[in-house]
């Protein structure tokens, strides 16, 4: 878990451009625009699945592109209960089954490319709570548990094999991000920009408090995205 705190600081040093930026080579960048048939400019999340596709999530719906083409999936575009419910895509996510689960800003879809068909994950807290805000990330913690990070309610964890869902919102509501460590433990980034540490288990450890970067404003200095190092 330390190396994933080394790598939010680093972050916030760059930003504050205290620490230097190296070139280490030559890269060539090519544009994808609504010109190309993208849905929307404002892309908030990539995805490439195991089959090789690229799934784009923007203000304006999700776009997944062969390479050539892209075919765009936006609410009612399949009809009924069939498509998504939200045009806003936050995050993206593919299970051990191939599905693609889609956070949006109100809750999770789940695409089934073998029926080209979504469906809303409804799935529950024992105290009834669903997950109907905004869901800003959706990671794999171990074979049978997904963590789900939202802006409003907290973390939920969904254990695949029990179908059950539970939420952590005592620690913080607000939550950017879910990274996990070498040692199978994780990390989240919250809207107070503190990083919080769990066990595999899902069980509260620590928190750690970032420091603030001089001459850099407030809701610039926070940690939106983990990852880890080493």
């Amino acid at each position: 878990l330390t190396a994933i705190l080394k790598y939010a600081l680093a972050c916030l040093m760059l930003l504050s451009g205290s620490l230097p930026v190296m070139a280490s080579g030559s890269y060539l960048f090519d544009s994808y625009t609504v010109e190309d048939g993208l849905s929307h400019n404002t892309v908030w999340c990539a995805l490439q699945d195991s089959y090789g596709f690229v799934w784009f999530g923007t203000i304006n719906g999700l776009n997944c592109f062969d390479g050539r083409n892209s075919v765009v999936y936006r609410a009612s575009s399949q009809g009924g209960e069939n498509s998504l419910g939200n045009n806003f895509i936050r995050s993206l996510f593919e299970d051990k089954k191939g599905r693609i689960w889609v956070g949006t800003n109100c809750g999770i879809y789940i695409y089934d490319r073998s029926r080209d068909a979504f469906s809303f994950f409804d799935r529950k807290t024992e105290f009834d709570v669903p997950v109907s805000s905004e869901v800003s990330s959706i990671v794999q913690l171990s074979d049978s548990l997904i963590a789900i990070a939202t802006l409003g309610q907290g973390v939920f964890f969904y254990h695949t094999g029990s179908q059950t869902l539970r939420q952590d919102n005592i620690h913080s509501s607000f939550v950017w991000d879910v990274c996990v460590g070498a040692d199978k433990g994780f990390c989240i980034s919250s809207l107070m920009n503190d990083i919080l540490c769990f066990d595999r288990q899902g069980n509260y450890m620590k928190t750690y408090q970032l420091p603030a970067i001089k001459g850099v404003r407030a809701s610039f200095g926070r940690v939106h995205c983990l990852q880890p190092v080493g």
